[in-house]
């Protein structure tokens, strides 16, 4: 037997899994602060319930650096 997948039965495949994928992230984004940084340590993004809960706005924090949430005795010390 035979079973090939089709072209179609794949791309069917690849367009669910990205549904799902994008309803996990708004079901997280929901009920959980998040912030995202590069490896530098940049803020990337900040969903909207870490932006509440730390009182900025998006503006106020994208392309700053991790240390504007630190006292700075911490940012300041070797």
């Amino acid at each position: 037997m035979n079973q090939s997948v089709t072209s179609a039965e794949i791309q069917a495949l690849a367009a669910s899994a990205q549904l799902e994928h994008r309803a996990m992230e708004q079901a997280i984004n929901r009920i959980q602060a998040i912030i995202e940084f590069d490896l530098s340590g940049y803020i990337l993004h900040a969903n909207s319930l870490f932006l509440a809960t730390m009182g900025y706005t998006s503006a106020e924090v994208v392309g700053q650096h991790h240390r504007m949430f630190c006292k700075p005795e911490i940012t300041q010390s070797a």
